[in-house]
């Protein structure tokens, strides 16, 4: 059975993207993207 180890991939993946960037990056596109998506929302809910 050859099943594609997704959630594997996926941890290795993070684990070597979280390694190899520096945290404050890390913490500003979060930040970003929390932000974009709060202000998108916002902006469905005012209409």
């Amino acid at each position: 059975m050859n099943l594609m180890p997704i959630e594997s991939f996926i941890k290795v993946t993070f684990g070597v993207v979280f390694q190899v960037t520096p945290i404050w990056i890390l913490g500003g596109i979060a930040l970003a993207v929390l932000l974009k998506i709060l202000w998108h929302i916002t902006k469905t809910k005012v209409r």
